[in-house]
């Protein structure tokens, strides 16, 4: 269901947002070099099939078939053949423009700086020019600074903290792109389609405070030379980002404890409280490429369903009632 909505919308974006974000349709395989490995890679494999999306097992020879530069040290692997790989940056730029084109009013550098409530409920955000938006509903977009937003806005302390990530993109002034993307010891190698190949992400403590480091570099290059020997980059880029967190990664789902069933309730800094959200099973610990689509694991599939296709419904509900789309910069 979530693919299925992605592929749906995805020319619609195209074509009203005017940007080629560089999508394109991506084998995935999660390679095994030895049992333990083999059954990570069998428990997707299950997990993608239960789904209903489009994966089967393949032996190492034929894996070197599909891309003669792996390693012969793999035995066999999990093709996952339902991912799209696309430009994060690009792509939000053409949902930016494909959004005024169904009536959004895009403010930019007009930061939002605070909640109006009324009554417990949502009535309007202030900006930073002291003008109000009145409003009935808020989306906060705000990623790995959501526990801050919520903490200085509605007096929540959500457990979201920033999960640090750096990768590398390499460049093959010689060679052909890879046929397939390959997942190895929690790194991704991905060909994009404008020449670069991602490789990562390794997760970095720093948070906030993630740098590029040339021991993160070597220790990514190292990964894909072994699972790729036959990969020879040219020229090597290293990226710091971050990423928003949760403990265990488990998805926060649900009203905020003490908040009914009508809306959030603000409360004074000597009667906040640490927020939780019981959910039955934890997620895949492992990390995903920032910018590709490839589920984990049954729950990763799940809750991701769930997550995509309410975040795309909301967008294109957006787009057909006027909201007003905030791009912090």
């Amino acid at each position: 269901e979530s693919l299925s909505l992605w592929r749906n919308h995805l020319p619609r974006i195209k074509e009203a947002g005017k940007i080629d974000y560089l999508e394109q349709d991506v084998r995935y395989f999660y390679a095994s070099t030895n049992p333990h490995e083999e059954q990570t890679s069998r428990q997707i494999l299950s997990d993608l099939n239960a789904a209903g999306l489009r994966a089967e097992w393949v032996n190492g020879d034929t894996a070197r078939e599909i891309e003669p530069r792996l390693s012969d040290s793999i035995t066999g692997g999990t093709l996952h053949r339902d991912c799209i790989q696309m430009d994060p940056k690009l792509f939000m730029q053409a949902l930016a423009n494909a959004a005024k084109t169904e009536g959004v009013t895009i403010l930019h550098q007009n930061q939002a700086t605070g909640m109006n409530l009324t009554d417990g409920r949502v009535s309007g955000v202030t900006l930073e020019d002291g003008s109000i938006l009145q409003c009935s509903s808020v989306v906060l977009a705000t990623g790995a600074w959501t526990k801050k937003i919520m903490s200085e806005w509605l007096g929540y302390d959500l457990p979201v903290e920033p999960h640090g990530l750096q990768k590398v993109h390499i460049s093959l002034d010689i060679g052909t792109p890879l046929k397939c993307a390959v997942r190895w010891n929690s790194v991704n190698i991905v060909s994009r389609k404008d020449g670069l190949v991602h490789a990562g992400s390794k997760y970095d403590p720093a948070g906030f405070n993630s740098k590029p480091s040339e021991e993160t570099r070597d220790w990514l290059l190292a990964q894909v030379a072994e699972i790729m020997p036959g990969f020879q980059p040219s020229d090597v880029e290293t990226i710091a980002a971050f990423a928003a967190s949760t403990p265990n990664r488990i998805p926060l789902v649900g009203h905020l404890p003490g908040s009914g069933t009508s809306g959030y309730n603000s409360k004074p800094d000597d009667q906040r409280r640490e927020t939780h959200v019981d959910t039955p099973q934890p997620l895949s610990t492992s990390n995903t490429a920032l910018d590709h689509i490839a589920p984990q694991s049954s729950d990763f599939t799940k809750y991701r369903k769930a997550y995509t296709y309410g975040g795309l419904r909301a967008i294109w509900d957006c787009f057909r009632t006027n909201f007003v789309i905030k791009i912090r910069r």
